[in-house]
């Protein structure tokens, strides 16, 4: 009996989550209306985004508001040549797990850049789509409202120093934008507060950045995005993006069981949106990040291919903790191909609780 309750629940979950939809938070974006509190008038150099009905005192702006004002520096601050025609551009999806990964040695073993050394970089262009980057800064504000300020990200014992990601940026001369989607934690370290969300790191100047905060369900998520020229001068779109896990029951109801399209929809809302401003053509994009996903056929992802068109096949590899949570997504536009065989998972989690994925993109044949 009791095994025949449990299947009969199990045939119901699909169509309660329907019906639940319809209670679901809407997932039309538009540009920071004037009833949000945040982001506020620090965050003008990012075009941002946020869900349609997340105003002043929603749980959103709460949790916006309990975080530090994004980072732009747009140029690297090394020397690295140009991209040129016959280069590859090295893209990587990370979730780093807030100081866990060691982003110094991952940069030494696998693109060879010794932070450290001094030494130029002779290496092809590469992009980072980091998740779970964290940032201490005094600028993270100091908040009494404990239920906007998730628990300090566990990290295991690792050799090597703990930077935040500025600091990384700025120890390796990449250029960077980083925009915080939660506290990391309450402690303090000497007025200093953390905080942690995506970011984007690049060995090109980033340009034009944005940020689409997507429906909250269980905790704010932020995906981020920036622009760098192709060989031609032309822009290619940078898209982080991470959506959430499991979430509670009530979570899951408030949703309809859809919180992964739903953050999937706004994000392409959002760059959908700036791209009609911007130019109003086709504009190929790289993305990538750490989509929760715990199949290759969930409904989000399909909705990613539908835009990232070209985005190559699933390279078979589980990312973390048995599951193709970690993704790269590519849209050509007729520009930009794969490099064949090049998308993979690399098998060292450098410390963090997820793989990293890689792929080389190339200019496609024709092209200048």
């Amino acid at each position: 009996m009791g095994a025949r309750v449990r299947l009969t629940l199990r045939a119901l979950l699909p169509a309660v989550a329907v019906v639940a939809a319809g209670c679901a938070q809407r997932f039309d974006v538009a540009p920071v209306p004037a009833v949000r509190s945040c982001p506020g008038p620090s965050n003008d150099r990012f075009t941002w985004y946020v869900p349609e009905g997340t105003d002043r005192d929603s749980d959103a702006d709460r949790w916006c508001r309990s975080v530090g004002p994004p980072v732009l520096a747009a140029d690297p601050g090394a020397h690295f040549h140009a991209w040129r025609t016959t280069d590859p551009l090295v893209a990587v999806a990370w979730n780093v797990n807030g100081g866990s990964g060691d982003i110094y040695r991952f940069l030494r073993t696998e693109l060879d850049l010794d932070c450290t050394s001094g030494e130029p970089f002779a290496g092809p262009p590469f992009v980072l789509l980091v998740q779970e980057a964290f940032r201490r800064s005094a600028h993270v504000p100091p908040t009494t409202d404990p239920d906007v300020i998730p628990p300090r990200m566990e990290e295991p014992e690792r050799a090597g120093p703990r930077d935040d990601i500025v600091t990384v940026a700025e120890r390796c001369g990449l250029a960077i934008a980083y925009v915080a989607a939660t506290r990391n934690g309450p402690e303090e370290y000497g007025g200093l507060r953390e905080d942690k969300g995506n970011a984007v790191l690049s060995t090109l100047p980033l340009a034009e950045p944005i940020a689409i905060e997507v429906p909250m369900v269980a905790q704010r998520r932020v995906t981020v995005g920036a622009t760098v020229s192709l060989p031609s001068g032309n822009p290619l779109r940078l898209v982080s993006l991470h959506f959430n896990n499991y979430p509670t029951p009530w979570h899951f109801f408030r949703s309809g069981g859809s919180t992964r399209t739903q953050q999937a929809r706004a994000t392409l809302d959002g760059l959908r949106r700036f791209e009609a401003v911007r130019d109003g053509g086709t504009v190929p994009a790289v993305g990538g990040g750490d989509l929760n996903t715990g199949t290759t056929g969930e409904t989000a992802l399909r909705y990613l291919y539908d835009w990232f068109t070209d985005s190559p096949p699933f390279h078979g590899e589980p990312t973390r903790s048995g599951f193709p949570t970690d993704h790269l997504l590519l849209r050509g536009g007729g520009v930009l191909e794969i490099e064949q065989d090049s998308y993979r998972r690399i098998d060292d989690a450098y410390g963090s609780d997820h793989h990293p994925v890689i792929v080389r993109v190339r200019v496609a044949t024709g092209e200048s």
